[in-house]
C-alpha cells in the first residue's frame, strides 16, 4: 500500500480510540519507507512529517533540515516548519512557515501549520486567518488536524466552513455560521461515515519550487 493510506488509516484509528491498531499501520508506514528509502527515493520530506506527527520530533527535524538543505521548496520549508514547532521550538519555525506560504499556494495544510505556530506564539492575527483559509480550501482535509483545531479552540464545536465537532465527530451545524471570518466558505456537511472514507489531501514535494 501508499503510505499515505496507511497513515490515514491510522489517523482513523487514532480519531476513533483504537492505538493499538494505530500503531500497526504506523508502523507498517516505517517499513514502506524504509523500502522506497533502499530503493533509492527521496522520503526524507514523507518522514519527517509523519515522524513529526507520529513519530520522533528531533529526528524529523533532521530529516527536514537535510531534505531542506539539499532541495529548498516550498514543501520543504513547510515540512521543516513543522517539525521545528513540534519539537518544541516555534520561534524557529515561524520564518520557514511564512517562506513556505510566500508563493500563495492554495494547500490547506500550509495554512493549518502557519495557524497552529502563529497560535502558540500568541500572533492571534495568523492564528485565526490561517486555520480559517485551511478549512477554506478543504473543510475535511486532515482529521487530526481539524480535531487539533477544535482542541486549540478550548472545547468542541465550530472550527470553521460550517463544520462542527462533537467527541471527535463531525456534524453539520444546526445554524448558520457564526464566525466572520469563515462566513464565506462554503458548508459542508460531513457525517463520521463519510469522514472515514474521505482521504486528506497529499501534498507532492516536488511541487511549486521555491
Amino acid at each position: 500500500p501508499l503510505p499515505e493510506f496507511a497513515i490515514t488509516l491510522g489517523e482513523l484509528y487514532l480519531a476513533t480510540d483504537q492505538p493499538e491498531k494505530a500503531q500497526a499501520q504506523f508502523d507498517l508506514v516505517h517499513l514502506i519507507q524504509q523500502l522506497n528509502a533502499d530503493a533509492g527515493m527521496d522520503v526524507d520530506l514523507e518522514l519527517a512529517l509523519f515522524e513529526a506527527n507520529h513519530g520522533d520530533p528531533a529526528q524529523a527535524v533532521r530529516l527536514a533540515t537535510s531534505a531542506y538543505d539539499r532541495r529548498p521548496s516550498i514543501y520543504a520549508a513547510d515540512a521543516l516548519s513543522w517539525s521545528l514547532y513540534k519539537n518544541g521550538d516555534p520561534e524557529a519555525a515561524w520564518p520557514y512557515a511564512q517562506e513556505a506560504l510566500h508563493l500563495g499556494t492554495q494547500d490547506a495544510m500550509l495554512h493549518f501549520h502557519a495557524g497552529m505556530i502563529a497560535q502558540r506564539l500568541g500572533r492571534t492575527a495568523d492564528a485565526q486567518t490561517h486555520p480559517g483559509q485551511a478549512l477554506a480550501l478543504n473543510a475535511t482535509f486532515s482529521i487530526p488536524a481539524i480535531l487539533s483545531l477544535t482542541k486549540a479552540n478550548g472545547s468542541d464545536g465550530e472550527v470553521g466552513c460550517g463544520l462542527m465537532v462533537t467527541n471527535g465527530r463531525f456534524l453539520q451545524p444546526p445554524r448558520p455560521l457564526s464566525n466572520p471570518a469563515t462566513a464565506q466558505c462554503k458548508q459542508t456537511a460531513v457525517s463520521d461515515t463519510s469522514v472515514k472514507k474521505s482521504k486528506p489531501t497529499v501534498s507532492h514535494t516536488g511541487a511549486n519550487q521555491r
